[in-house]
C-alpha cells in the first residue's frame, strides 16, 4: 500500500510517501517543484476550495492510502465519514464539508462499493425521515484510517520538526 502528501514551501515541495507492510512504516522523502508550471493541471477554480480541514485544524501530515488499484481512502472521506456518523445524513455531511450533495452521494458509492460490505447504510426519506449511518465496517475502517494517520505522523514528527524550523518565515 502507499499513500502521498506534498507540503509547499518556497517554490519547492516535499513528498512523502508511506508504505505499510507488515505493521512497519516507511517514510521515503523526495523534492519536487511546487508552483508555476509544475502545477499547471491544478485548475484555478480549485485554488479557493476549502480543504479537508480549516488550516488550525490541519496537522502537519495529510495521508492518503492507496489500498487496490483505483481505491484509495483519504482525509476527504475519512472527514465525510465523520460527518456522516455525526450529523446522521450525506447531504449534511458534504455540506459541513462545502461540498455538494451529488460528489458526497458518490463518494459513498465508491467506499460502499471498495469494501467486501458497504461503509455507509443509507434509509430512504419519508415520514419518518431518512439519514445514513456508519455500519460496525464503516466505524472500524474510519477508526484503522484515523490510527494509521496517528502512527504516520509520530513516524515522521521529528523530520517535520526540523523542516518547520528551516522553512523561511512567512508571517
Amino acid at each position: 500500500m502507499g499513500a502521498g502528501a506534498a507540503t509547499e514551501g518556497h517554490g519547492q515541495g516535499l513528498s512523502l510517501s508511506f508504505v505499510i507492510d507488515s505493521a512497519r512504516l516507511r517514510v521515503a522523502a523526495s523534492r519536487l517543484p511546487v508552483g508555476g508550471a509544475a502545477n499547471a493541471w491544478f485548475p484555478a477554480a480549485m485554488a479557493g476550495r476549502r480543504r479537508s480541514a480549516p488550516a488550525k485544524e490541519r496537522r502537519g501530515l495529510t495521508l492518503r492510502l492507496t489500498l487496490g488499484k483505483d481505491v484509495a481512502l483519504g482525509p476527504g472521506k475519512a472527514e465525510l465519514m465523520e460527518g456522516i456518523r455525526d450529523a446522521g445524513s450525506i447531504a449534511a455531511a458534504g455540506r459541513r464539508m462545502g461540498m455538494s450533495y451529488q460528489r458526497a452521494h458518490d463518494l459513498v458509492a465508491a467506499l460502499n462499493a471498495d469494501f467486501r460490505e458497504p461503509l455507509v447504510a443509507t434509509a430512504m426519506g419519508g415520514p419518518g425521515g431518512g439519514g445514513a449511518r456508519l455500519t460496525p465496517l464503516g466505524e472500524a475502517v474510519l477508526d484503522a484510517y484515523r490510527k494509521a494517520e496517528e502512527a504516520a505522523e509520530e513516524a515522521v514528527r521529528d523530520r517535520l520538526a526540523w523542516l518547520r524550523a528551516v522553512m523561511a518565515r512567512r508571517d
